[in-house]
């Protein structure tokens, strides 16, 4: 099977695809290239320049979950794949380590850096001095009023 990908791929990630002959496509063909399968350019208007020069494809697989882009160029017969769900799985992980990490990145500020401040007879606040984000963030009680972060 002939696959079509953009020639701008490094080849160093196109290595075990026995069977399948690679037919790298420029952003700017100037000859027609024969392939079976095509995996559409991230850029919509490269994908216009290179489909007038495919010949005998079958499939075409946009890279996006959308392929809105790709509907007006390819005909009816031949099937049109999205990538919907790809990221699903990866876009998740990353959610859950990105809030542990902020938990865990809290945590260790408040138990290293928290100070009790404020005016003698209140409630004790606590403020976070973040060195990276040049900004301190005070945290006051949920019952006040006087709730609010100020950033320095």
């Amino acid at each position: 099977m002939r696959v079509g990908i953009e020639a701008s791929i490094d080849s160093a990630l196109l290595t075990g695809f026995e069977g399948l002959k690679l037919v790298r496509i420029p952003a700017e063909p100037t000859a027609d290239m024969a392939v079976d399968f095509w995996i559409a350019s991230l850029n919509p208007s490269t994908s216009r320049r290179q489909w007038p020069h495919l010949k005998g494809v079958k499939a075409v697989q946009g890279l996006w979950a959308g392929v809105d882009a790709l509907r007006p160029l390819i005909p009816a017969d031949i099937t049109l794949c999205n990538a919907r769900g790809v990221h699903d799985a990866p876009t998740a992980e990353w959610a859950v380590t990105a809030v542990l990490a902020m938990q865990n990145t809290c945590l260790f500020m408040l138990s290293c850096n928290a100070t009790p401040t404020g005016p003698p007879g209140t409630r004790p606040r606590r403020s976070i001095f973040c060195p990276k984000a040049r900004c301190a963030i005070r945290i006051v009680p949920c019952c006040s009023m006087r709730s609010r972060a100020r950033r320095c």
